[in-house]
């Protein structure tokens, strides 16, 4: 019996060692297992601050973004009030130059039509070239014009005299 006694406790010694061993390799992997959370914890931390370091940058972009566009509106914008601009003026030029086609049709008309009276009447081109009645501006206006409607005065300054 006591050895019995005696072996149950050196049975429950030996059990002791084992948990005692037991809790110490327990013990040691909750150990390492807390230093690799500690090392998971500060990887995860410099994650968070590069990932909010990115987060910013990427605010900022947008904000970039969103001004290019905003520019390229304006710019669109602009750009359409010059191409209506330079359609409107194209427009006027195409009209101007239809118009300038047919004043110098009618201009080569008339003068053709000019030449062939002339031809008819049988006198120069100066006698079918109007000339403004001074005599008459002058007594109108009453204004001195500084030129001489005596037909008989003649100057060799004024043109003007012999044809009034």
């Amino acid at each position: 019996m006591i050895f019995c006694i005696f072996f149950k406790e050196a049975k429950l010694l030996s059990e002791i060692q084992n948990f005692k061993k037991l809790y110490e390799e327990e013990k040691k992997e909750n150990d390492e297992y807390h230093a690799l959370l500690r090392i998971a914890n500060e990887e995860s931390k410099e994650k968070d601050l590069i990932n909010n370091n990115l987060m910013k940058e990427l605010r900022l972009k947008e904000m970039k973004l969103a001004e290019q566009v905003q520019k390229s509106d304006s710019n669109q914008i602009q750009i359409r009030g010059f191409k209506r601009t330079l359609d409107e003026t194209l427009d006027q030029l195409a009209k101007l130059r239809t118009q300038t086609i047919a004043l110098v049709k009618e201009k080569d008309d008339l003068v053709f039509e000019n030449n062939g009276l002339k031809e008819k009447l049988g006198l120069g081109s100066e006698a079918l070239t109007p000339r403004p009645n001074y005599k008459k501006i002058m007594e109108e206006r009453k204004v001195d014009l500084g030129i001489k409607v005596d037909p008989f005065w003649a100057s060799k300054t004024s043109s003007l005299a012999y044809n009034v």
